[in-house]
């Protein structure tokens, strides 16, 4: 742990917590060859059903903690067997992978936080919210990074500096879009934020290290009568990925917010009940058939009037709608959960290959 100088203290602050698990279970004398892998299993099992010391009312420890555990101590006993110390790693075939908690996933509806604004104490309170919520941002470390220069509102973007991602190629650094539901409060901000040296930040309070916003935030959401959720503010971040989700390219948005495809599959997005229920609406089954291409002079096709991706498809008189048929206008259209049509070309869901014909 000390020669890891180049982390950041949240990472040396979770090495901690595994060595203690690991002190607590095997004790200070226990010698690092002497660990087996029936050992290394029933520490998990320890971990799992008694581990957990923050939580008064409870001694299991959730499923993702007790994976990063198991990750952490993994690479403890791999630098051992680098060092020499031991010849294999008895941890080793733990499972570690971060696998995200459906469990702990909660849809957060916009106008849960609008009723929360009105009982923010202050505006820095209501533009923490939106960032999360409307912006997806990381609350706090992405939310007291941001500053009014990297705010463009005219152009309709900001720039984002991700401390958690840093390390990547990208150095951290990301161009988010200015949704439109966001604007309204980054303008009020920007209105309000004081001239001179303090306007530097657009969250001015709350800046302090391991600044605690999760009591303001419960007090605002009692005040509000809003039933608080899960991850308070990851469920906010959460639930602005599902949304775009439904509306733009899942590579966009993943760029938007500072994740890739894989991790925002499996830990932000969200089946919703809006979507189940759009699914199943036999009136959302039955499509606009776009107007057919005019023949050009050769007895070809001059294109047509085609609706475009995430473009609304003009309506029908309502004894005209036909069902779409792929076979007619040599596209699938998949309506999504806001009402928005997708085209699908003729080749289908996948590329051809060696083994499809065209």
């Amino acid at each position: 742990m000390a020669d890891r100088k180049e982390v950041k203290q949240e990472t040396r602050n979770t090495y901690a917590k595994a060595q203690d698990n690991l002190l607590l279970y095997f004790g200070r004398k226990k010698l690092l060859r002497d660990v087996t892998p029936t050992d290394a299993k029933k520490w998990r099992v320890w971990l799992k059903t008694e581990g957990n010391r923050r939580d008064s009312n409870r001694t299991t420890m959730a499923d993702e903690t007790v994976r990063r555990r198991t990750g952490m101590v993994k690479q403890f006993f791999n630098e051992a067997v680098a060092r020499g110390y031991i010849e294999s790693n008895p941890f080793a075939g733990l499972t570690s992978t971060n696998q995200g908690n459906a469990k702990r996933q909660f849809f957060v509806k916009a106008e849960s936080i609008e009723a929360c604004m009105e009982h923010c104490p202050c505006i820095d309170w209501k533009t923490i919210l939106a960032l999360a919520r409307f912006g997806g941002l990381r609350c706090p470390s992405e939310l007291v990074a941001l500053r009014w220069s990297d705010v463009d509102l005219p152009g309709g973007k900001m720039t984002i500096n991700a401390s958690k991602t840093e390390h990547h190629a990208s150095g951290g650094v990301r161009v988010c879009p200015i949704f439109p539901e966001l604007r309204p409060y980054l303008e009020t901000a920007r209105d309000a934020a004081p001239d001179g040296p303090g306007s530097e930040f657009v969250v001015n309070r709350y800046r302090r290290p391991n600044q605690n916003l999760r009591e303001t935030f419960l007090k605002i959401l009692a005040r509000a009568g809003v039933t608080p959720w899960p991850r308070l503010f990851q469920n906010l971040r959460a639930s602005r990925e599902t949304e775009l989700m439904a509306r733009y390219p899942t590579k966009d948005v993943a760029a938007w917010l500072g994740n890739s495809v894989p991790v925002a599959m499996r830990h932000y997005a969200m089946a919703t009940d809006e979507s189940f229920q759009a699914a199943a609406d036999p009136a959302g089954q039955t499509v606009t058939r776009p107007p057919k291409p005019a023949p050009s002079e050769n007895g070809g096709s001059t294109g047509g009037s085609i609706p475009t991706v995430y473009g609304d498809i003009e309506q029908e008189p309502e004894n005209e709608k036909t069902p779409l048929s792929a076979e007619e206008t040599g596209v699938l259209m998949v309506r999504d959960s806001s009402g928005n049509y997708y085209l699908m070309g003729d080749i289908g869901f996948e590329p051809t290959t060696s083994t499809m014909s065209t």
